[in-house]
């Protein structure tokens, strides 16, 4: 998450780990749903169940 959030490139992180396309756009779609759910916890300071 470090490096999307340091705003790496895709293709640089892909090669770090070593990851297909698919890993990382699938790796990548989940880490920025989990950034928009915490900045709106941290926006409404809510908790979603």
């Amino acid at each position: 998450m470090d490096y999307v959030t340091a705003h790496y490139p895709a293709e640089f992180i892909q090669g770090l780990f070593n990851l297909t396309e698919q890993q990382i756009n699938v790796a990548l779609t989940y880490i920025e749903s989990q950034l928009t759910i915490n900045n709106y916890q941290k926006i409404s300071n809510c908790p979603l169940d």
